[in-house]
């Protein structure tokens, strides 16, 4: 495959889009000599808008292009190559309907059918944990008992059966380089990266890393606003967003914030 194309996956709110703002403000950022703009084509205006955005802390509208047409962001890495980064929808509704609906939607589909790697986010408070254990009062005998229905399954469970289809789909490319990204990791409690994925979504950490036939991951914490929004005038107190911006890697060592696209790349 010639073209890089780097598939940035996630369930809604967990990130994708305030990543990408920061890694073009690294881009922008004269001082910054490991990141740079690619000469490829892509949407610059849009990830600019995204760039003002997570620089001031403000909230980063969603609109109908978000979510029904892709969006591609083209970096280089001087003396690696170039990449084009790619998000198939920024609300993250076609992953969760691929999972939910069972259906593969569109643009999901022909970018899954392009990508070299994926990148794969999750956020602290976006997280529903499995369900409590309790018992269901006994039925008498010959009564029908009741439904016990569960809408919407845990976020390991949706994020596997995701990744599941993602894996299969990309048959042809195994084993499939996976970053999960962490987003908001400023949130983690002191644990490392891979601490708090194997603490907080073991099976995830499980399937990824004793499935080498199918999948190479590692696991990344990043920062990258800096800080709490509702904090914003403390926050931008630090710096500008190249200053207080980071990253982590799986063992919490402190890593240029690009770092993850790179991996994923194979330019460790």
């Amino acid at each position: 495959m010639s073209e890089r194309r780097v598939m940035l996956l996630g369930l809604p709110e967990t990130g994708k889009s305030t990543f990408i703002g920061t890694l073009w403000h690294f881009v922008e950022e004269p001082s910054i000599e490991y990141v740079r703009e690619a000469s490829l084509p892509g949407e610059r205006r849009h990830a600019q808008e995204l760039a003002e955005h997570v620089r001031e802390l403000t909230e980063i509208t969603r609109t109908h292009h978000d979510a029904d047409e892709r969006f591609e962001v083209p970096v280089e890495f001087p003396g690696s190559g170039t990449v084009t980064l790619v998000i198939p929808d920024r609300s993250g509704e076609q992953l969760e309907g691929l999972v939910q609906r069972r259906v593969w939607p569109e643009l999901l589909s022909e970018e899954v059918a392009q990508a070299s790697a994926v990148m794969l986010f999750v956020h602290p408070s976006v997280i529903t944990p499995p369900l409590e254990l309790h018992l269901l009062p006994s039925v008498p005998s010959g009564e029908e008992a009741l439904e016990y229905k569960n809408p919407s399954a845990c976020t390991a469970a949706q994020l596997i059966d995701g990744l599941e289809e993602v894996l299969e789909a990309m048959r042809d490319r195994w084993p499939v380089r996976v970053a999960v990204v962490i987003s908001a990791f400023d949130l983690a409690d002191g644990d490392t990266p891979e601490q708090w994925l194997d603490l907080r979504l073991p099976a995830i950490a499980s399937m990824l890393r004793y499935d080498p036939a199918r999948v190479q991951s590692t696991v990344f914490g990043v920062c990258a606003q800096g800080g709490a929004r509702e904090d914003a005038e403390e926050v931008k107190q630090r710096g500008d967003l190249h200053e207080r911006a980071w990253a982590r890697s799986a063992g919490g060592s402190d890593i240029p914030f690009s770092e993850p696209v790179r991996w994923a790349l194979g330019w460790e």
